[in-house]
């Protein structure tokens, strides 16, 4: 009995102590008090100028600059581009989103209108308490872009793929057995490390569009830090595939729709584009 008693005045000491700002770091508060002891870094080494843009429309408001003119005009390469022309003659939206070249740095692929293709390929857990998306069409084009980019040149260790849910990312762990040099992870497993090409699983997907989060819940895709950590992972190339219908729900994805250009996306359309 003594030994729940004491439980429960710990368990009161935390909340307490949490509610006084014990969930601010160190480094947080102290960068509060004495602003001037901290700077944010403005230059990067890593991305090239259009990834570097939609961070800075994303976050950074303009501040964050590339190191140099090398990687602000750095693009990715593929050098048997050609050899696979004929092979993916039928699948030109995939030629288009795989182009090398600064003005198809960014590309955001968009699912919303394939419809029953989407409602038959996303699916979430039967356990409700603890929903945890899976979406098969969103990996099927995701492995489709990493064979394509293998095909025309890139290798498979230069490729990454980030998807915000473990669900999504043990899904595609499974699907991509066979590539393993493919490196599959989380948004957060992913900071601190970067790739040539990356290919972002938003993975909600709503059927008929309709979002089904509660108005004021925070879930892990309203996190705009997270966002911008996963998008800037990448070096030359960043392909976001993604529902717009579902995705305007969320802010940071909303304020991520609105900052491309109209050439940075790319419609999947029923009839069209075969996947």
């Amino acid at each position: 009995m003594l030994g729940h008693a004491f439980e429960v005045r710990i368990l009161g000491w935390f909340i307490a102590s949490w509610s006084l700002g014990m969930d601010e770091s160190l480094f947080v508060r102290l960068s509060r008090v004495t602003p001037k002891a901290s700077e944010t870094l403005k230059l990067q080494y890593r991305m090239c100028g259009p990834v570097n843009a939609l961070a800075n429309k994303l976050t950074y408001g303009g501040e964050l600059e590339c190191g140099s003119e090398v990687i602000e005009q750095a693009t990715l390469q593929l050098p048997s581009l050609t050899s696979i022309e004929q092979e993916y003659a039928d699948r030109p939206w995939l030629l288009s989103v795989i182009k090398p070249g600064l003005r198809h740095a960014v590309v955001f692929l968009d699912t919303s209108l394939l419809g029953a293709i989407k409602a038959n390929h996303s699916e979430i857990d039967s356990d409700e308490s603890n929903k945890s998306p899976i979406n098969h069409l969103e990996a099927k084009l995701a492995l489709l872009i990493v064979k394509a980019l293998r095909g025309s040149g890139l290798p498979y260790d230069q490729m990454g793929i980030i998807a915000p849910y473990q669900s999504q990312v043990q899904h595609l762990k499974q699907a991509a057995v066979e590539i393993p040099e493919v490196e599959i992870n989380t948004v957060d497993q992913y900071q601190g490390r970067d790739k040539e090409a990356i290919i972002y699983s938003c993975t909600k997907s709503e059927r008929d569009g309709e979002s089904t989060v509660a108005e004021g819940t925070q879930t892990i895709l309203h996190d705009i830090r997270r966002l911008t950590v996963a998008l800037t992972r990448a070096k030359h190339k960043l392909i976001v595939i993604g529902d717009s219908q579902t995705l305007q729900s969320f802010p940071p994805f909303a304020k991520l729709l609105a900052s491309l250009e109209a050439s940075q996306r790319y419609q999947l359309c029923p009839g069209r584009d075969q996947i």
